[in-house]
């Protein structure tokens, strides 16, 4: 059974930018979803369309089942769905790490948040100098509570004891 491991942080200035190998636009959209149960995604990456079934495990994991579906059911699918993000998807080295920063577009405008995949959670893990504060497990910032809740949407205090604590 597929696992995806991750961790995910806000990030601070551009440094990361230096080490940027490649880049692409992600439009996601969700249709059946729950914050607790069966998160079921579609997004349009590159040309091609996925969709993809995702279950809660633990705070850095998630069952992540991805299908290849054809681009004309793609799109009619895309335009049926309400709950919605857009980014633009950064991918880096650093220190032979891959990292990935999401630079959000839309309602979640100006939010950045870099991910690195893990193979296991024992991984140690080389914080670059870019990385601001932890947010892994933390639902808020999760891309489906954001498709519901956007960061634009957020009030001072919600951005302030996210941001800062």
């Amino acid at each position: 059974m597929p696992v995806e491991i991750e961790r995910r942080f806000l990030i601070q200035g551009d440094s990361w930018k230096e080490y940027i190998q490649n880049f692409n636009y992600i439009e996601q959209g969700y249709l059946v979803s729950s914050s607790s149960g069966w998160i079921v995604r579609i997004r349009q990456e590159k040309g091609e369309y996925k969709l993809a079934l995702k279950k809660y495990i633990n705070k850095m994991s998630n069952h992540e089942f991805e299908y290849i579906i054809p681009c004309n059911e793609g799109e009619v699918i895309m335009s049926l769905t309400d709950f919605k993000i857009q980014k633009k998807r950064y991918y880096l080295l650093v220190e032979k790490q891959e990292w990935i920063i999401d630079c959000f577009e839309g309602n979640n405008y100006p939010l950045k948040i870099a991910e690195i995949e893990l193979k296991n959670l024992k991984t140690i893990l080389q914080l670059p100098c870019f990385i601001f504060k932890e947010i892994t497990g933390l639902k808020s910032f999760s891309n489906y509570e954001l498709s519901q809740y956007p960061f634009t949407k957020w009030n001072k205090e919600e951005k302030s004891n996210l941001l800062t604590h």
